[in-house]
């Protein structure tokens, strides 16, 4: 594949053109609009790209481009970093609120740190997609880009002397490798973060840290055995992080943890500082001593909507006429009949009919074709895309809207499909929240045209 690219001579950046079908960002009418877009979908990411540019010059990861049939550069790959060069060179491109952003870092920039002109590589549009396909389109069974997760990041800052992430879970996982445990070289690092820094499972596992080694409150052959235990649960026996991400959670977890093992907590013994120590300071990610006490009690917190019995409440239904009786029932269930914190399974399914039902419907409303098997995830932006296009959503909303696509998030529309496929259980909680961002969408599908 390589052999297949050739390096261009310099282009000047004004004669870039960003991909109007970019895989980011969807279809899009000119150029000023994949500015627009890309600046509303990644906002924070754009400006941090250009100062970037500006401090340390251009990324050496190859921009991809392909030469048009009427001898004209398109970007395929590096869109991201092309923008930003973009707006370095002119800020007047960007739009008017963000001009002044592009302006103050160019202003800023260090001496002839922002090309003009930059070369790349070139090839044919196949051999383009398939050079895309490798690097953007995950592990592949080892032939694509493996990247780098928590555990990688924080080798590299200690090798660098950074501030690691995880500390606690990091010097967790060295000792119990130390101690022959090789499951604790592949555990998930936040997932042990996220559960050893709370202080109720510290105070049962009789295990703490002091910012630089770990500390035994209790006889230490006991505590490893129930780390050991925990690293087993999150490699071998299929616990994410979702048994543990609210505080309730870990709480259920530690508990059933020992029930379950007919286990103790570990005898409490005097401090004891393991020699498993970090290099970087403290981390602010530590928990905080809890100073309530039974004299000075915890206000009540309000529960926030989320946490609410019903997934569609009295006044956030949606407008779906009477000739849609099926989905009207389902509406009905789901506003008066099924509690989402006892049933979140069932309510999931119901909640995934109610937007592939909502998009099916658009969709043959506005004739928008999608291929046989078309995932739930691309119906939905080709939907939204298309009420972009009519003036019934702006782009500010398209750009929301594909950022409910994005499986890294707790649950997205790829999760929706899970529920089903798969054996992922949502939370209560989490299903609320998707359902109150996503219900802006479902309202304009159901809109009288």
């Amino acid at each position: 594949m390589r052999d297949a690219f050739t390096t261009t001579d310099f282009i000047p950046v004004t004669e870039l053109l960003l991909d109007q079908n970019n895989y980011r960002l969807g279809p899009l009418e000119n150029q000023a609009d994949c500015i627009e877009m890309m600046l509303a979908m990644y906002p924070t990411q754009m400006e941090n790209i250009a100062r970037d540019i500006a401090s340390r010059g251009l990324s050496p990861k190859p921009i991809i481009v392909l030469k048009s049939e009427d001898d004209r550069w398109i970007v395929k790959d590096g869109n991201r970093r092309v923008t930003a060069l973009k707006l370095l060179n002119n800020p007047s491109e960007a739009p008017e609120n963000k001009r002044a952003v592009f302006r103050k870092i160019r202003d800023n920039a260090q001496d002839k740190k922002i090309p003009d002109a930059i070369q790349c590589l070139c090839a044919d549009e196949k051999t383009i997609r398939d050079y895309m396909a490798l690097d953007h389109g995950g592990l592949q069974d080892g032939v694509g880009q493996m990247d780098w997760g928590s555990r990688e990041k924080d080798n590299m800052r200690i090798d660098t002397g950074g501030k690691i992430q995880s500390p606690f879970a990091m010097a967790v996982c060295n000792y119990m490798s130390k101690k022959g445990v090789k499951e604790a070289n592949r555990v998930p690092i936040t997932n042990i973060q996220r559960l050893l820094q709370d202080k109720y499972v510290q105070d049962k596992l009789k295990l703490g840290w002091d910012g630089e080694k770990l500390v035994f409150h209790g006889n230490e052959a006991e505590v490893r055995d129930l780390l050991k235990e925990i690293v087993l649960d999150f490699t071998e026996r299929k616990k994410t992080v979702r048994d543990i991400f609210y505080k309730a959670d870990r709480k259920r977890y530690v508990d059933k943890f020992f029930s379950e093992r007919g286990m103790k907590p570990a005898a409490a013994t005097s401090p004891v500082p393991s020699a498993t120590v970090l290099n970087p300071p403290p981390t602010d990610t530590l928990p905080k001593k809890n100073i309530s006490s039974e004299s000075n009690p915890v206000p009540t917190i309000r529960t926030p909507p989320r946490d609410r019995k019903r997934l569609i409440g009295p006044r956030n239904g949606l407008n779906v006429p009477d000739n849609e009786p099926k989905l009207r029932s389902i509406i009905s269930e789901l506003s008066a009949e099924i509690d989402v914190r006892n049933a979140p399974i069932a309510a999931g399914m119901l909640f995934r009919a109610v937007v592939e039902f909502s998009v099916e419907k658009y969709a043959s409303l506005n004739e928008i074709i999608w291929h046989q098997n078309e995932h739930l995830q691309n119906k939905i932006e080709k939907v939204a895309e298309h009420m972009l296009k009519s003036g019934v959503i702006n782009k500010k909303h398209l750009a929301e809207i594909k950022k409910m696509s994005n499986s890294e998030r707790l649950i997205s529309t790829h999760t929706l499909n899970a529920i089903v496929h798969s054996e992922y259980i949502p939370k209560a909680s989490d299903l609320c929240t998707f359902y109150d961002n996503i219900r802006p969408f479902l309202y304009q599908c159901w809109k009288p045209q």
